[in-house]
This record gives C-alpha cells, structure tokens and sequence, in this order.
C-alpha cells in the first residue's frame, strides 16, 4: 500500500495538518489525490470564502451522494473542521403517503420525503439556534415503522451536510447556503441503482427504474434545472476520481 500526504488549503494555517491516506495501487493513488483536490476546492471556496455553513449534494438517483459525503465529512474533519451529516433517505414517507398522489411520478418527485418534519425537527432550529442537539425517529422502510434513530449535534461552527436525490426545490432549497450537483448520466444512474441494490438481474426491478424512477429525475432535471442552479457542478461519471466541470462566482 502507499501512504499519500496531501495537505489541506488553508490560508490562515489554522491547522497546519496533512489529510493522510492510504492507497493500494497507483491508479488508486490516483484517484484519492484526485478526489482530494475537488474536496480542497470546497473547503477553500464554499466553507472558508464564502463561510456556507449548510451544504447541500444532490444529484440522480444512485449518482453516490452518500458516498461522496461521507468522504468529504472525513476529509473536513482531518481539515479541523466539525461536520453533521443529514441523510434524505431518513425523512423518508412510508408507501402509502407517496402513493396518495394518484401520478405515480409525481408522487415520488412530491411525496417520497418528509420535509415538514425535517424542516420543522432539524432545519428551523439550526437556522434559528446556531446549534442543534436531538434526536430523530426516521422511518426503516424494512420493518415501516419508526425505529431508526438519528443522533445530531451541532454548534455554530459545524458544517452541515445535506444529501440526497432532488434535493435543490422548495421547501428545503432555501435552506441551503451552497449546492453541489453530482452529475452523471441516466444510463449511469440505472447501473449503479442495480448495483447498489444488487439487483442486476432482476428485470422487475429493470422496469421500474425505466418506468419510474428515471422518468421522475427527468421530471426533476426539467422543472428544476439542478444543474444550473448548483453552485458547482461535479462530473462523478468516475466515482473514485470525481473531477470539477464548473464552479460559480457569488452573484454580485
């Protein structure tokens, strides 16, 4: 394995410490500097410049926002810097509430999160507070019921991270003081979807992307353009090597 030493931009030198890694092979190495150079890039730009103290990352179904954002986390801490991490896919709704909205693809691009609750639990006190300690009952799709127990602690100098598929409309668009869009494309999407789930040979499951879930991120690209709305976007076409195709000036 080879031990890699990258350190992290920091104009005021506040830490002076090194992200450390390891990597197996070469390419590997490779893809962690890469990766670490696009995670330096939104330290230096969207949390020190510009002081974004809530970052939403957002892209297709299955482009890797939890992945990406755990990574990130870990490199922001070996930075100095404490994150919290919302997950979207807590604030889930239970199968009956999405299909209270008779279009099957509106009530997945309506209906799939609740974000009254995680407005009303999380987001609101953060804004208002500065700070944040509760915990959450978020719903076990496996099980339907409440079981699942979120833990957020968070202060005025966290850095909250927020993840999830259309994530960038209302009401939880304006919440967010930055927005990174991972951007892949439809085929891409429906590969890791099946890989994720490991259903790559279950040709129901095939359908329902075709039918359903790939017709509702096209319905979410249209109506709300993440991709021009972002305050960069990210190509994650290459998952272990993510590579920046456009970063946004503050509007003036």
């Amino acid at each position: 394995a080879v031990e890699v030493s990258y350190e992290t931009p920091n104009e005021e030198e506040e830490t002076g410490e090194p992200t450390l890694f390891s990597a197996g092979t070469a390419e590997e190495m490779i893809d962690r500097i890469r990766e670490a150079e696009v995670f330096s890039v939104l330290l230096r730009e969207f949390v020190r410049k510009r002081n974004c103290r809530m970052i939403g990352i957002g892209g297709l179904d299955a482009a890797g926002e939890p992945r990406f954002t755990e990574r990130f986390s870990e490199y922001l801490g070996q930075a100095g810097q404490k994150t919290m991490i919302i997950h979207m896919s807590d604030y889930r709704n239970p199968p009956e509430v999405v299909a209270e909205i008779p279009d099957p693809i509106e009530g997945v691009l309506f209906n799939s999160y609740n974000y009254w609750k995680l407005i009303r639990l999380v987001l609101d006190p953060l804004r208002l507070d500065k700070s944040l300690h509760v915990s959450v009952n978020c719903l076990d799709p496996d099980a339907d019921s409440y079981d699942i127990h979120r833990e957020y602690d968070a202060d005025e100098d966290t850095v909250v991270l927020i993840e999830g598929s259309i994530l960038f409309r209302q009401p939880v668009l304006e919440y967010l003081d930055a927005k990174v869009f991972l951007e892949i494309d439809f085929l891409e999407s429906i590969k890791r979807g099946l890989d994720r789930e490991d259903y790559k040979y279950d040709t129901e499951i095939l359908k329902k992307y075709k039918e359903l879930f790939i017709p509702v991120q096209q319905r979410y690209k249209h109506d709300y353009r993440p991709e021009d709305i972002c305050d960069i976007r990210i190509d994650y076409g290459n998952i272990n090597r993510p590579v920046i195709a456009e970063i946004r000036d503050v509007p003036s």
